[in-house]
């Protein structure tokens, strides 16, 4: 299992340019021809345009992605990999090479951790160390397991907007398929301008990332099961 070691000194500040420098050579490397693509990677166009919870957070967003991705395993097995995201938590299932350079301490778990399937509305969930400015991070909005995550803006919107923030949306919708199997659906969306959240690359590698992982899993036990060993 990878761990999550604690940083030493001060919290680091995030470098804007750095990061935006940073993501436009993620971007070139992708192909700025699938860009257009990206904002709704893997969703049907029902999938895009439906309602989700969060919405009525946010209201006209600004800037909004909505991915999802078929899992071949059911709710129960791909729940306890989503329900562990978070910096320090079972990371972002994103880019950690590209994240740590910023020093951002990310280390995406590679099995369930038993201290991390536990939230309640109104934990945070960090993108950033604790202490790193701008404090890039949700607030639990709602929580139903195995099949909805809401990940909210921590505050109101006065604050967000003094602050200057983007007052953001993580929402995470899991539903039953045929043949034991699950739809994710992800969708990031803010209201404003101003420090980025995961953007559409980090959403759609953390979608197949989450798929890859509970499909892993749900491939052991059956293994398991068929050797009569747990």
């Amino acid at each position: 299992m990878r761990t999550n070691p604690s940083s030493e000194g001060n919290p680091p500040m995030v470098n804007k340019r750095y990061v935006a420098a940073t993501s436009a050579l993620v971007l070139g490397a992708a192909g700025l021809s699938s860009w257009h693509r990206m904002p709704s990677w893997g969703a049907t166009q029902q999938e895009v345009d439906e309602d989700l919870p969060g919405d009525e957070i946010i209201g006209q967003a600004r800037y909004r992605t909505t991915h999802a991705v078929t899992v071949n395993a059911p709710v129960e097995v791909v729940w306890p990999w989503l329900v562990q995201l978070g910096q320090g938590r079972g990371g972002l299932y994103s880019y950690d090479w590209l994240e740590n350079l910023l020093r951002l301490d990310i280390h995406s778990a590679d099995r369930i951790v038993p201290d991390y399937q536990h939230l309640a509305v109104g934990d945070l969930v960090r993108l950033v160390p604790e202490g790193t400015q701008p404090p890039l991070q949700f607030a639990v909005t709602r929580v139903e397991p195995p099949h909805l995550l809401v990940l909210g803006p921590e505050g109101s919107r006065q604050n967000s907007f003094k602050a200057k923030m983007p007052y953001p949306c993580w929402t995470f919708r899991l539903t039953s398929g045929p043949g034991h199997t699950t739809r994710l659906v992800a969708r990031f969306q803010r209201l404003r301008a101003g420090p980025d959240g995961p953007g559409a690359l980090q959403v759609r590698a953390c979608a197949g990332a989450l798929r890859d992982g509970a499909q892993d899993a749900a491939g052991h036990q059956a293994s398991s099961r068929a050797h009569g060993t747990h």
